[in-house]
């Protein structure tokens, strides 16, 4: 029994440890396209500053927003289930605690489409704990728009007014500091997966029909099943913006993506080839990061491999209500919010505190707060 005991033990054990690798896998995928397309798994260092050099577009000190942008041009919610929808306050970002002043490092993530839709994740590099947090926004959370005195879907600030007001919306809706940002521009991607020879995914029924209806790529794909995705078919993946399990599967199809890519990169031996793909697909992004930040974080990595990863994605259980706009394109979904003071202190919670006693909870699948 002795034996058998231990045997079980060590099963459950070695289950645990493949449970915590996947959700690490899943986080740093989530940073993924920007960590393989600096090549820190394959000597990124060497062309640190050029890589950098390339990508460095600081932001200015106020956004421009084009306040006719079709993305703004929306009217209230149709309707709110608790009754009259909240009044909406901007606050000013909470402050770090002191004695954690400088091991904090927030980086707003920016996967754009290169036509003013895009996922928003916000990177916490929490060295007092030695924790990786992601907290991922849905686009289509009801926020109000700092200096336009108007309320709309949190994508709507990023197509308005760029990583500028998008950063600026974030942070006076949710109270969290924002120190860099970086964007990737989805619309890239085809060709640097073409080059890495596609990517491996497994896909549903539904998922394959919308690819073969809007990649416009041949030969179609006949069902579900796993299949080596060529650029244009894994592009189209990630946009896929249908509702199949849950409101959040779109999340799971852009993260699907990123690591798949990720994946394939790291088990391309042609060394002279990545250094090539590192170097042609910096033009897929943009960053304020300063030199001095870029090689620290590319240092960093070698650390951060070894750090706990949690994550956050808002809004999660049954904190929202999920609602109609009208707008300049038709009917929009948006989610509201019932308690965004909750939401703020939660949110401060995990970003600043150790995850285990931030009493926000991480779910078993870590892309989907049931």
């Amino acid at each position: 029994m002795g034996i058998k005991r231990w045997r079980t033990a060590r099963k459950e054990k070695t289950a645990e440890q493949q449970k915590k690798y996947f959700r690490k896998k899943m986080i740093l995928s989530s940073v993924g396209v920007f960590l393989l397309l600096c090549g820190v798994v394959t000597g990124g260092l060497t062309y640190g500053y050029q890589v950098w050099k390339s990508m460095y577009k600081p932001l200015p000190d106020a956004p421009v927003v084009n306040t006719q942008s079709s993305a703004l041009q929306t009217e209230p919610p149709l309707a709110f289930a608790q009754g009259k929808q909240p009044e909406m306050n901007l606050i000013k970002p909470a402050a770090i605690p002191p004695k954690y002043r400088d091991q904090y490092t927030n980086i707003l993530l920016i996967l754009s489409d290169g036509f003013g839709a895009c996922d928003l994740m916000l990177l916490t590099i929490d060295q007092a704990h030695e924790q990786l947090k992601l907290t991922s926004f849905l686009k289509e959370i009801w926020v109000k728009i700092p200096g336009l005195d108007r309320e709309s879907r949190l994508d709507a600030a990023y197509a308005a007014g760029g990583a500028k007001l998008a950063a600026q919306t974030l942070e006076q809706n949710f109270g969290v500091t924002i120190d860099r940002y970086i964007e990737v521009d989805f619309q890239q991607l085809p060709d640097l997966i073409d080059r890495l020879d596609g990517v491996e995914l497994t896909i549903s029924q539904a998922e394959a029909e919308y690819i073969n209806e809007y990649s416009a790529s041949t030969p179609t794909l006949p069902g579900a099943g796993t299949y080596n995705l060529n650029g244009r078919q894994a592009l189209c993946h990630a946009q896929n913006r249908t509702v199949e399990v849950h409101d959040f599967d779109a999340v799971n199809r852009v993260r699907d993506v990123v690591m798949a890519a990720f994946v394939r990169f790291q088990t391309t031996s042609d060394m002279m080839r990545l250094a090539k793909l590192v170097n042609d697909s910096t033009s897929m992004l943009s960053t304020d990061l300063e030199l001095e930040e870029f090689q620290k974080l590319l240092l960093g990595c070698f650390d951060y491999v070894d750090y706990e990863t949690c994550q956050y994605l808002l809004p999660c259980g049954d904190g929202y209500v999920k609602t109609t706009v009208k707008g300049a394109k038709g009917t929009q979904d948006v989610l509201l919010i019932r308690d965004i003071d909750q939401v703020r202190e939660r949110i401060y919670r995990f970003v600043y505190g150790d995850y285990h006693s931030s009493g926000v909870c991480q779910p078993d699948d870590p892309l989907y707060n049931p």
